[in-house]
């Protein structure tokens, strides 16, 4: 036969335990607020609206040039092992700094 005292007890602790889980969570998920993503909005709209203008500060301010170089190296470089051509070196600086440009984020 069924202990119904036990089983209330295990009801009020699996409640209790569900809600502290719950407020956990919830606090866990205010820390990553909605307003990073505003930022990040934010920022990416100034760096367009900077692209757009031709504001050369504006533009280099909103961009990582080192990592977007390395990035964009390796994707040069995977689309001509794609296509069976493989350059020594990889792309130049030159060409990649025409890449990262305000006028070719214009362009594109």
């Amino acid at each position: 036969m069924p202990d119904p005292a036990g089983a209330a007890i295990f009801r009020r602790m699996f409640r209790a335990y569900l809600l502290a889980a719950t407020a956990l969570l919830a606090m866990g998920l205010a820390g990553c607020g909605i307003g990073v993503r505003g930022d990040a909005a934010r920022d990416i709209a100034a760096f367009l609206k900077a692209a757009h203008q031709g504001d050369r500060k504006a533009f280099e301010a909103g961009l990582d040039r080192e990592a977007l170089r390395s990035d964009l190296r390796a994707q040069l470089a995977d689309l001509g092992r794609g296509n069976l051509l493989v350059v020594e070196g990889g792309a130049s600086e030159f060409a990649i700094d025409r890449m990262v440009s305000p006028r070719a984020f214009r362009l594109v």
